[in-house]
């Protein structure tokens, strides 16, 4: 069709289009017998408010064509297994919106790394770290090794925040990232000091009790559960100091609770819970 050689920017976005996708790989890489392309719309450049999301499932080789397109902004990428291909942003907008051609490459999806301290500068081993999509469902939870170091591997491409602790309450200042494969290392997040919490569930004869659930809330580290073991013992660590208090009921011997200032600094903390019914 003939169009009029000025078109005002709403006009050009009007209609719909065909889009043509080859698909290439890394040398020694087959081409995979399925794969999939992801249309996101681009909303930050004009036409973004335009376009539709879609997500097309290929079996046909490398080289796609796709038809009923909305005219648009689009960020489109190609994915299979582990690997994916790097955002490409483009228009289709008349008058060109039958002849846009271009190719997506993939390549294995890269890795997200850093290290979690105290305000020591001590490693801060056994903590939980998430890595949550700022757009989209995408997150993961790892925790630190003994030198206080986390990795998120395989991660997509994509705009990133990295919290310490649990997703709702940060332990640490709160990390964005904007991540492009093979890899990201973060710098040190620091904690407040923190340290190991020692429990012990007893009756009222002072009997350790094993299976009994201990519910925990603290102002600066939140909620937690633990389950006791032989001799009614438990541990919660790494936790931050502070006021804690503590809850455990079991069905025979009853219900308890205690209260306690932890200082992470004085070593690890001791607090018994003896239950009454």
């Amino acid at each position: 069709p003939a169009y009029p050689t000025e078109l005002d920017d709403s006009s050009r976005f009007d209609g719909r289009g065909k889009v043509e996708i080859h698909l290439a790989v890394p040398a020694g890489v087959a081409v995979p017998e399925r794969w999939t392309v992801t249309f996101t719309p681009a909303v930050a450049r004009l036409g973004g408010e335009r376009a539709v999301g879609r997500r097309v499932e290929v079996t046909s080789g490398p080289t796609v064509e796709i038809d009923d397109v909305q005219l648009g902004a689009y960020t489109v990428r190609a994915s299979a297994g582990d690997m994916e291909s790097e955002p490409y942003e483009f228009e289709l907008r008349k008058p060109d919106e039958v002849d846009v051609v271009f190719p997506l490459t993939l390549r294995e999806r890269g890795y997200i790394s850093g290290r979690v301290v105290d305000a020591r500068g001590t490693p801060v081993a056994g903590l939980a770290v998430h890595l949550l999509a700022q757009r989209g469902e995408f997150r993961r939870e790892v925790k630190t090794d003994a030198s206080g170091t986390y990795t998120f591997p395989k991660v997509p491409d994509g705009d990133y925040r990295v919290r310490v602790g649990s997703p709702e309450a940060a332990l640490a200042a709160v990390e964005d990232l904007s991540f492009v494969a093979p890899s990201a290392h973060l710098r040190d997040l620091s904690t407040p000091l923190m340290g190991t919490l020692n429990v012990r569930v007893v009756d009222e004869n002072g009997v350790g009790l094993t299976g009994v659930k201990v519910q925990g809330l603290g102002l600066a580290s939140g909620a937690f559960e633990l389950l006791t073991g032989p001799d009614g013992r438990a541990s919660v660590g790494p936790c931050v100091g502070g006021d804690l208090k503590l809850y455990a009921s079991d069905p025979t011997a009853g219900n308890g609770d205690a209260q306690l200032h932890f200082h992470p600094d004085e070593g690890p903390g001791e607090i018994e819970i003896r239950l009454r019914r």
